[in-house]
């Protein structure tokens, strides 16, 4: 109901007032020779005169003030008063039905502590402030008291200034103060008593009414003459108050009675602020009108004027404001209106609120204990119970807000519950400001905003949700921003969406922070026809989200970020989407403690005209870590611009299995102009290194222009991939570099089980690099590979580079990879393009090949040069059961060098070193094979194993550079620097490659020039050069030492041993040319060694032969020769020849006079001696002659040149040797004892 208007027509006269003719205005006695005197200047208007004079204020006291309806009084204002303290220390209230004024400027303060009331014609007229007031009495500095029931003189006051005043309220100030009048003043204008009703107009620059509780013992003015603070009061009793009159319609009368009620009725206007306050304020058809208007307190209750309990506001009343509050601390009824326009407006109650009203302001801040918004009446009747209402018992009860009136609401509107929010029926707002709600705004901990599954629809609006914790949460904002926190718990909900309905327009973003857990089943902040809204999901405890999250832009917009972080489990079932039509968004997980679970796929794929910065991150700080992940997909189409990054990071594991996750610039684009991949990377978080489990995994990251991203793995800990391919490269016309992959393990990196990294390069650009640093790695079925498959690449090889701290082991042969059918395991680095291959770079403790795996670097056509390959150990180096380091080059440019350095170095069961040159066509040119240079203390290479470098064409084989303290050959196995395309040991390597190239076929390595099969040959190459540095040389069972060409030159071949060289069981040292009856001279072999030991039934042969050219020079610098025989031709025995067939015969140049390994050798001192070998014994009926010179052991050489073969023929060349152990330091078990050698005129037969 509305309240109506103060009526005193009949009975404004209490009982015993008495009416003077003018002014019933009468001076008590109580300031001495100092008493007020009154004055009848006109008729109908008194002066008031007299006084005690205090410094700049002037105090007055009555027994009685009274002024009549169109009546005047006026206070005198002597010169220098600034403050006119009146108080009434009679009985009566003061009725005030005439004009009150002051013949100056002073401020105005009168006291009753019996009540006052303004008539309806009562008036102000005076230029300074106004202060009514129904305190007891007036406190000024140095607690001195003015005071109105307990009378005193004035005030001794030392100062002459303004005072700040203070009232004082006990027990017997009851008055109440009632104003039906025109009250204006041009300054500040307050009423301060027990109750205040206002039904008349109150005008000023600041107007102030406040009714005060029995709770409140002291109100502090300010200077200006306005409320500054109040103090509470020790009285425990209720007071009942007084001075209204008997006529007050029985509601008003119910209400005013109590302290500390403040009823509004009627217009209220101030250039600056209007305060209704006390404990109970009500506004009935009020009109307020203020910059500042505050109703039962200040914003949020905050500040230093008093808070009512109870605060009502009728839907008669309005308020026009800049900045407008109604608040309580218990209950708020607002049913008025207020306006606010482009303003502030806050309607409160802080335990409850009931809001029917209208509010246009550009901000309003709603703030009870508990809130429901339903489509149900705002509480309606509560007005009609406003006794009630302002009782002390008033039953509490739970808010409602009108959905519709809410709805209609145009400014920014704030609903702040102490406890609950509940939404009861779906929200449709209409276009205007933001929306905040906020439960808990205590921050106790007890508050939550219930969603209920409704819908909440913004239309374009800001959302903000912030509670203990909220539930049930459906919200579309069609373009505005959603942001939503719990700040005690958790967050679940259905959809939240802030894209648009007809997908015209941007969408917004959405940030969701709980200090719990969030649950919700879709998140969409994509836009079809513009810029999609990034999405933030932040949580202290799990995020599981049930289907989608988008932040997709479909056509002409870009795509935003996504980022998830969780100090738990963060599980996803749906999809991540977040691709644009002008830039791809970043995606990024974390979860600090617990796991990381994405069944499906995430999408950032593009489309036209992108101008992408992708990105997905996935973090987990846990022992558990991101255990699975659907596939992700980052790919531009038909774009010109970059793609993005994925990012996992874990503290303690990362475990994906079944994932795809592809990171691509754009496809299909030929001219070069197409995107950039982004990166991909695993890493540790919060400075801990985490195990990574990688399963059934595909990894692609690649372009078609621009650089494609790299591959990382960073301060991790183990990392284990099993039957998964990752993948970085460039593919064709791409106008960028290739990518990188780098893995930094401080444990353990095992790749197993037909298991890939490729590194890849089909563009014109430099080859990107893969780079492995950890404690070991063991790879098994599984390779590494850097390559490039482009006929039109012109950059350099990239690098591969292996440094651990431990082993490397190379295991097995996968026997069908999911992309490459037949490769073998092992490390590759490729060119199967016109660039180079890259160089690998291999440190360890011990490295192991075993079960048909390589390390190989291979150049494959026109200009593609191949690597080199150079391996440090600290151990071992073990190559076994078929398996390979080897440096190839096919066509024209040379092959690649190998460099290995061990402390021991173990070759068995078909182990292979090569570097070979090789030709797929007969037509073209063959370059030069690659060096080889081995450092080791002990060499040992057996059971049909290999170290070689060869050439199948015209190219030359390269040179092999081996020093150690023991080399150890056995069981069919050789050193050879071989040009003999049809040579035995040529096959098992051509054999090897075509296999390589039937398995890169149809591959990502590929390329449409790369030859597919490779042939022996034609030969016509030279052999290379062997040199040999050893203490100890030992070889056995048809093992070689062979520098063999099929029509070029054979090879030099130099050998130092420290100690002896021991040939056994069908071994041999061989430099022989035109294997294939063709040109080409034999090669060199110089031999230096105290002991050179062989047995002369196995036939161990040394030879330097030549089918059509020259035979090779043998040079021997030794002590003693043990069971090798020289003959001009290879016999069944053990040999040391030097032939030609039908060329110039070699020579065999021995020196026994002892052996300085640390000196050069030195030019003989004769020219050879033509030796004729006799006729009959003459090998296939041909007549060259071999020769032969014996330099040393102190014989001198006769005249004629010739060797004197007295006595030493049997000797020289036979030994009756028991077999010499392998490794017993060369020491025979025959006799030791040195004949006499006598060297004369010998003839060598060859027979």
């Amino acid at each position: 109901m509305k309240f109506p208007l103060l009526s005193f027509s009949l009975c404004l006269a209490l009982p015993g007032l008495v009416l003077p003719a003018v002014a019933q205005i009468v001076p008590d006695q109580t300031l001495g020779s100092e008493n007020s005197t009154v004055q009848l200047n006109n008729p109908g208007q008194v002066q008031i005169n007299g006084g005690a004079v205090r410094g700049s204020n002037l105090f007055h006291s009555f027994e009685q003030f009274n002024i009549l309806e169109q009546q005047a009084a006026y206070f005198s204002n002597p010169s220098g008063i600034i403050n006119i303290l009146s108080r009434v220390t009679g009985s009566d209230p003061s009725h005030i039905f005439g004009t009150l004024g002051v013949l100056g400027n002073a401020n105005l303060f009168l006291l009753n502590p019996n009540g006052i009331l303004f008539g309806p014609n009562a008036k102000l007229d005076l230029n300074g402030n106004f202060v009514a007031s129904t305190a007891e009495s007036f406190l000024l500095p140095g607690g001195q008291e003015f005071s109105a029931i307990a009378p005193g003189a004035a005030p001794l006051l030392t100062v002459d200034v303004p005072v700040t005043v203070g009232l004082r309220f006990g027990s017997e100030a009851t008055g109440a103060i009632a104003n039906t009048g025109q009250l204006n003043t041009p300054e500040n204008l307050t009423l301060v008593g027990r109750s205040v009703v206002n039904t008349g107009e109150l005008v000023g620059t600041n107007v102030e009414l406040l009714a005060v509780p029995e709770t409140v013992g002291q109100v502090n003015i300010g200077l200006g003459g306005t409320l500054e603070s109040v103090v509470p009061s020790e009285i425990s009793q209720p007071i009942a108050v007084t001075g209204l009159p008997d006529t007050l319609p029985e509601d008003i009368g119910a209400i005013a009675t109590i302290a500390g009620t403040t009823v509004v009725s009627g217009t209220i206007e101030a250039n600056e602020t209007v305060q209704a306050l006390g404990d109970r304020v009500a506004l009935t058809n009020a009109d307020i009108k203020a910059k500042n208007i505050q109703v039962g307190g200040d914003y949020r209750g905050e500040g230093s004027v008093l808070n009512a309990t109870r605060t009502v506001v009728d839907e008669g009343s309005t308020l026009t404001s800049e900045r407008a509050i109604v608040w309580a601390d218990d209950l708020t009824v607002m049913e008025g209106t207020i306006n606010a326009p482009g303003g502030f407006v806050e309607v409160s109650g802080k335990e409850q609120l009931i809001f029917r009203g209208e509010i246009d302001a550009e901000t309003i801040l709603f703030d009870p204990r508990n809130i429901t918004i339903s489509s149900a009446p705002s509480s309606a009747g509560i007005l009609g119970e406003l006794p009630d209402i302002f009782a002390r018992d008033f039953a509490a009860t739970d808010i409602t807000i009108n959905a519709s009136d809410l709805e209609n609401q145009l400014g920014t509107v704030i609903l702040e519950a102490t406890n609950d929010i509940i939404l009861a029926d779906n929200l449709n707002f209409v276009s205007g400001g933001d929306i905040t709600w906020i439960a808990d705004s205590d921050n106790n901990g007890v508050g939550t905003i219930n969603g209920t599954t409704q819908d909440i629809r913004t239309n374009g609006r800001d959302l903000t949700l912030i509670a203990a914790e909220l539930e049930n949460l459906e919200i579309r904002t069609e373009g505005g921003k959603l942001f939503i926190q719990s700040t005690h718990g958790d967050i679940t909900g259905e959809k939240l969406e802030s894209h648009r309905n007809n997908g015209l327009g941007d969408a917004n973003d959405i940030e969701i922070r709980s200090t719990g857990n969030i649950d919700l089943e879709q998140i969409d902040a994509s836009s079809s026809l513009g810029n999609a809204g990034e999405v933030n999901l932040i949580a202290g405890g799990d995020v599981r989200i049930r289907e989608d999250i988008r932040t997709n832009s479909v056509l002409l917009g870009s795509a935003k970020d996504i980022t998830i972080e969780a100090q738990g489990d963060i599980e996803l079932s749906g999809n991540l989407i977040t691709f644009g039509g002008f830039a791809n968004g970043d995606i990024s997980i974390t979860s600090y403690n617990g796991s990381i679970d994405s069944e499906p796929s995430i999408f950032l794929t593009g489309d036209l005209n992108e101008i992408p910065d992708e990105y997905l991150e996935l973090t987990s700080d846990n022992n558990v870590g991101i255990t699975n992940l659907g596939n992700a997909f980052l790919s531009l189409f038909n774009t010109q611009d970059d793609g993005g990054d994925i990012v996992f990071k874990a503290a303690e594991q990362i475990n994906l299995s079944s994932t795809v996750i592809i990171v691509s610039g754009s496809e299909g684009i030929t001219n070069g102009t197409g995107t950039a991949g982004g990166s991909i990377q695993f890493q540790g978080v919060n400075g801990k290194n985490p195990d990574i489990n990688l399963v059934s995994f595909l990894i692609k990251n690649d372009t078609f222009s621009g650089n494609a991203g790299d591959i990382q793995f960073r301060n991790i800990n183990n990392l284990i991939i099993e039957q998964s391919f990752i993948e970085a490269r460039n593919r064709w016309y791409a106008n960028g570099s290739s990518p990188s992959v780098t893995i930094n393990a401080i444990g353990e990196i095992n790749i197993l089980n037909n298991s890939a990294f490729n590194v890849g390069n089909s563009s014109v650009r430099p080859t990107g690099n893969l780079t492995i640093k950890a404690k070991g790695l063991t790879l098994v079925n599984s390779f590494l590979s850097v390559g490039t498959n482009s006929p039109i690449v012109v950059g350099e090889g990239g690098t591969l580079s292996i440094d651990v701290a431990e082993d490397i082991r190379i295991i097995g042969i996968p026997s069908k990879s999911r992309l490459l059918a037949e490769l073998p395991g092992g490390i590759f680095n490729m060119s199967s393009g016109r660039s180079a291959a890259g160089t690998v770079f291999i440190n360890a403790h011990n490295v192991l090949l075993e079960g048909h795996t390589m390390v190989t670097t291979l150049g494959s056509n026109d200009g593609g040069a191949t690597g080199d390959i150079n391996i440090n150990v600290r151990g071992t180096i073990s190559i076994r059961d078929n398996s390979w380091i080897s440096a190839d080059t096919i066509y024209n440019e040379p092959g690649g060098d190998i460099n290995l350095i061990a402390q021991n170095l173990i070759l068995e069961d078909e182990g292979f070193i090569t570097a070979s040159t090789f030709n797929a066509d007969s037509s073209r040119n063959t370059g030069n094979g690659g060096n080889l240079e081995i450092l080791s203390d002990q060499i040992i290479v057996n059971n049909q194993s290999l170290i070689g470098t060869f050439s199948s064409n015209d190219g030359d084989a390269g040179d092999i550079s081996i020093s150690t303290k023991s080399l150890f050959l056995d069981d069919n196995s050789a050193i050879t620097v071989s040009s003999d395309p049809f040579a035995a040991d040529l096959q098992k390597p051509i054999e090897r490659i075509n296999q390589i190239f039937t398995a890169v076929e149809g591959s990502s390595l590929a390329s449409p020039s790369s030859p597919t099969i490779i042939t022996s040959g034609n030969g016509g190459g030279n052999a290379g050069n062997l040199n040999i540095n050893a203490n100890q040389i030992h070889l056995s069972n048809q093992s070689q030492i062979v520098g063999e060409s099929s029509s070029g030159n054979g090879g030099n071949i130099n050998i130092n041993a420290q100690d002896y060289l021991l040939l056994r069981h069908n071994s041999s040292i061989s430099t022989t040319a035109g294997t294939a009856q063709a040109g080409g001279n034999g090669g060199n072999i110089t031999i230096n060694a105290p002991f050179i030991i062989g047995v002369p039934t196995e036939n161990s042969d040394i030879t330097a032969n030549a089918f059509s050219g020259s035979g090779g020079n043998i040079t021997i610098n030794a002590v003693a020769i043990y069971g090798l025989g020289f003959r001009p031709f290879l016999t069944a025995l053990s040999d040391i020849t030097a032939s030609s067939d039908l060329g110039v015969q070699g020579s065999v140049l021995l020196n026994l006079t002892g052996v300085d390994l640390n000196q050069s050798l030195t030019a003989l001192p004769r020219e050879p001696v033509n030796t004729e070998v006799a006729e009959g014994c003459q090998a296939i009926g041909r007549g060259a002659t071999v020769d032969f010179i014996a330099v040393g052991g102190g014989y001198e050489l006769s005249q004629s040149g010739a060797i004197n073969t007295d006595g030493i023929t049997a000797r020289l060349l036979s030994l009756d040797l028991v077999d010499v152990p392998a490794g017993n330091g060369g020491e025979s078990q025959a006799s030791t004892a040195s004949p006499k050698i006598n060297v004369a005129n010998m003839s060598i037969h060859n027979c």
